[in-house]
């Protein structure tokens, strides 16, 4: 079975959206426990949400991002095949400012 890509090594976890987050975003944690939101620039991922949309106050699956993952995501800008990703605004992913160096803001690297 296929999951366009996408191998899941901790399942998912439901959680309460803060607001509205689009499919393939991440997303970090939100002061209220087990809410998230749309993970922002510079900041860490939490997760992704996971094959489907969550409405803002609804529960969803939350892909929890752990080393080893390869999820899929949306991104800002053209990224091509072993650029070093940074989350970018709105829960997208954007490709590091030198795509070949990591830096302490990376989250992966594209496949």
């Amino acid at each position: 079975m296929s999951y366009e890509l996408t191998r899941y090594l901790r399942g998912t976890e439901s959680m309460t959206a803060a607001t509205l987050v689009g499919v393939d975003l991440l997303v970090t944690t939100h002061t209220v426990v087990n809410q998230v939101d749309l993970c922002a620039v510079g900041e860490a991922p939490t997760g992704v949400a996971a094959n489907a949309a969550i409405a803002s106050g609804a529960a969803g699956a939350v892909q929890l991002l752990s080393p080893g993952d390869i999820v899929r995501g949306e991104c800002s800008a053209a990224i091509a095949i072993g650029d070093h990703l940074k989350p970018a605004a709105a829960g997208q992913i954007a490709p590091e400012a030198s795509v070949a160096v990591r830096t302490d803001v990376s989250i992966g690297k594209a496949l």
